[in-house]
């Protein structure tokens, strides 16, 4: 399957300063191989590059940068903090290259570290209106909401077109009841200059929200037109690339059997088990709220959409197989001897997460849209369980069609609602077809979670032989203070309540081109 390449660092429309590499540096020799290690996803071999150009010249300000991020990449969050924490201690007053290192430790849920980078950017340049916006952006992200506002203004009156500022203005109104607000503010700055491509797009995304919260559905059907319209030239772009993403899966679904499926299973049977097992299901499923629930017992430790199951086994896989044009015939064909590799690199990258001995605790790798990549993990941990997040297919494609995704290979098809309902259809209806030829597994329903989370709880942890926590019964307060990645990090301060079921009553002509290809799905799940 297709998967997003990882970006190089680069100025950003934020203000990050692309760090600049000096030609007689001695750590130059190691940077090419290791940018091109990173571009292939194979993160522990950046990490050896970049490192090796770090003790080359200790000073090179791009290398430690570099190397911060193949270190997140890697799963190594706190290593990576430390190299953050070394990249200050060498250009303490470059008030950009603070930006830039803050903006890569929010890209591994690292938001308090990513604050206090922002705090000394302003310290190094009081007048810095960049730094503002990310402290603005990064309260706001953290629930600090009084605090995202006065930098938001702060921001906005020292540059009225800091789009990202009044993006952050308006959520805050609206998160905190002031709807009319926010609709002021977001209709004052696309009325004034509609910003181009993502950063309009995202003002009208945001205004949308409000109009839903509002009950004023037409309009925010309107405003999630006026988005899509701003992101048409991205649509167009991504489009091969999407492609290319959906005939890989396609084929794969199309290739299982259960002799297939069988044959692999057989394969794997001379492997240990692991404790690891997977939250998956579609994006928007209620896999951020039922992982909430999870994370709150004591052996749990949920690792919230990482890249290793990608990265380390189905890229890794792939990387082991010579002459497969298809994922099927990799797992067909892999060796004994890679498939342990490739689990060993797997299981110390989710390890990492936890940052000390597993012991008996649970790894949970919640990623949702990896269902069809169920068969890969199964491959490397035999008898992996797993859970399969599910919601009413109307509501879960609508919700997507209503975020922001920064457009990309995989989420391109967000970008149109006919295309959102097949790309949908796509996973779920192979994983009504894998779900036949594996056991080991269970479907929880978004619908039931937010009735009784702790039932549902229950489900899962009967699946993985785990006894009941009374943490689970107050499981907010228990993960209060966890970083949350998922778009729906604002969600999960939220009392659980039922508000977004059936939402798509509110929004049947805006959602019909959908429902010729989800409609299958709809019936074969229960939801007709």
């Amino acid at each position: 399957m297709r998967r997003e390449r990882p970006k190089p660092l680069r100025t950003s429309d934020r203000g990050g300063a692309t760090p600049r590499v000096g030609k007689a540096s001695p750590a130059e020799k190691f940077m090419g191989e290791g940018l091109t290690a990173l571009h292939a996803e194979d993160y522990e071999r950046a990490r050896e590059c970049f490192a090796r150009a770090v003790q080359a010249d200790w000073r090179h300000a791009p290398a430690r940068l570099f190397l911060a991020r193949a270190q997140g990449l890697a799963g190594r969050a706190s290593e990576c903090a430390i190299e953050m924490e070394r990249l200050v201690q060498i250009a303490p007053r470059d008030a950009a290259l603070l930006i830039e290192a803050g903006q890569t430790l929010e890209k591994f849920g690292l938001f308090e570290q990513a604050g206090g980078l922002y705090e000394r950017a302003l310290g190094a340049d009081a007048a810095s209106v960049d730094a503002r916006v990310r402290l603005a952006s990064n309260a706001e992200r953290l629930h600090r909401l009084e605090q995202a506002e006065s930098f938001a203004s702060e921001a906005l009156t020292r540059n009225p077109l800091a789009h990202e500022a009044t993006l952050v203005l308006a959520r805050v109104q609206r998160r905190t009841g002031r709807g009319d607000a926010a609709i002021e503010t977001l209709q004052g700055t696309l009325t004034r200059s509609e910003p181009p491509d993502f950063a309009g797009a995202r003002l009208w995304y945001e205004l949308a929200s409000v109009f839903d919260g509002q009950g004023r559905f037409k309009d925010a059907a309107s405003a999630l037109g006026r988005a899509k319209l701003l992101l048409a030239e991205r649509r167009r772009v991504l489009a091969p690339a999407g492609e290319e993403a959906e005939y890989t899966l396609r084929r794969f679904a199309q290739e299982l059997t259960p002799s297939r499926v069988q044959q692999w299973i057989e394969a794997s049977a001379g492997l240990a088990s692991a404790r690891i097992s997977a939250l998956v299901g579609f994006p928007r499923s209620g896999t951020t709220l039922l992982e909430q629930v999870l994370a709150a017992h004591p052996l749990i430790e949920s690792v919230e959409e990482s890249q290793h199951l990608s990265t380390e086994l189905v890229t890794g896989f792939y990387r082991a197989v010579t002459g497969a044009d298809s994922l099927a015939q990799v797992l067909d064909r892999i060796a004994a001897g890679d498939v342990r590799r490739c689990r060993e690199n797997y299981l110390r990258a989710m390890a990492a997460h936890v940052g000390g001995p597993l012991g008996e605790k649970w790894l949970l790798d919640k990623n949702p849209i990896r269902t069809l990549m169920m068969p890969v993990l199964r491959r490397a941990v035999p008898g992996a369980p797993f859970v399969v997040a599910l919601r009413d297919p109307r509501d879960v494609v609508l919700s997507n069609l209503m975020q922001a995704f920064e457009p990309s290979a995989m989420n391109v098809a967000f970008l149109d609602v006919a295309h959102a309902g097949a790309f949908y259809a796509l996973h779920m209806g192979g994983w009504l077809k894998l779900r036949e030829m594996i056991d080991g597994w269970i479907e929880v329903r978004y619908e039931d979670v937010v009735v009784d989370p702790p039932a549902q709880a229950r489900r899962v942890l009967d699946l993985l032989a785990l006894p009941w926590h009374e943490a689970l019964d107050h499981f907010q307060d228990a993960t209060r203070g966890r970083a949350v990645r998922s778009p729906t990090y604002a969600a999960v301060r939220e009392q659980v309540h039922t508000r977004a079921v059936r939402r798509f009553e509110h929004y049947a002509d805006y959602l019909a081109p959908a429902l010729p290809a989800i409609e299958p799905i709809i019936k074969a799940l229960g939801y007709a």
